[in-house]
């Protein structure tokens, strides 16, 4: 018998269970931290809006989760292929909706009747933005050309795992890297 509170050991042996299943479908063996550096890496094109962040962190993780399910012989231990790929609609979405919703309160500060943002206006790249050092300047050159090449090479041999929808989405994720977002 261990010293200390025996429940303490029980909900230790559940959580290192669930685990197990979870990484299962999430990651692989010889990266099993590789959902969470795909995740961190696209939410580093979002590094000036954690709102913008956090979404794109959660669909890095779906889009890593179906690479790794489609691009191997693993069958799913928790959810369906099909449920994976509706959780990237219904985050991506919600993302839309927030983004959405700020730019609705960002333009009623400013007096406008119709919401505008520059990614509205198409895919054009921005210079520098206002106020942004060479630093920060540098860090998001950095973290695009590390989404550039996760896109294509981080998930070795895995990519044409990918359906089309989750590729555009890279290629759109990309291109906001590279826009700027209402705060």
């Amino acid at each position: 018998m261990r010293h200390g509170s025996q429940e303490f050991y029980r909900l230790l042996e559940e959580c290192a269970n669930l685990h197990e299943n979870k990484s299962h479908d999430y990651a692989s063996e010889d990266n099993p931290f590789g959902n969470y550096h795909f995740a961190g890496m696209l939410s580093n094109l979002f590094s000036h809006s954690p709102h913008d962040a956090g979404f794109v962190g959660r669909i890095g993780e779906k889009i890593y989760r179906l690479a790794n399910l489609e691009g191997g012989t693993k069958t799913p231990k928790n959810e369906s292929i099909d449920d994976t790929e509706k959780d990237i609609v219904v985050i991506t979405a919600l993302w839309i909706a927030s983004r959405r919703d700020a730019r609705g309160r960002t333009a009623t500060r400013a007096g406008s009747e119709t919401p505008t943002n520059s990614m509205d206006q198409g895919t054009e790249r921005l210079s520098p933005r206002p106020n942004e050092s060479i630093r920060d300047k540098n860090l998001r050159d950095f973290a695009r050309a590390k989404a550039e090449e996760v896109a294509g090479t981080f998930i070795p041999n895995r990519v044409d795992a990918i359906e089309p929808f989750s590729r555009r989405l890279i290629e759109i994720l990309l291109e906001w890297g590279d826009s700027e977002t209402p705060r």
